[in-house]
């Protein structure tokens, strides 16, 4: 099982933040589960089938403004993300989840 747990975003946020916080930013939430993702798939297709879990947030469900854009930005990436791997299940026995705490 891989859980991608890993986020957060720090101050200041777009508009007023530099392009390498955004970059960051996304590296953190959303690169990074897809290569821990990319890395395990191989493992666990090799031993038929595991679990992928990625932790989003509702801040990528667009449900109005975020004080992040950059974090949301990210989140929404990271459910579609998911939800774009979902032929793993079919192909390798490969779950993958989401979850988007509050």
């Amino acid at each position: 099982m891989l859980v991608n747990n890993a986020g957060g975003t720090t101050a200041p946020h777009f508009p007023d933040a530099p392009l390498e916080h955004w970059s960051r930013t996304i590296d953190l939430n959303l690169r990074g589960p897809m290569l821990a993702s990319q890395l395990a798939i191989p493992l666990m297709a090799r031993r038929g089938g595991g679990t992928i879990v990625n932790v989003a947030s509702v801040a990528g469900l667009g449900w109005g403004a975020h004080s992040s854009p950059e974090y949301a930005a990210a989140k929404a990436g990271l459910v579609r993300l998911t939800s774009a791997l979902a032929p793993l299940q079919e192909k390798l026995g490969i779950r993958v989840h989401c979850i988007c705490p509050d």
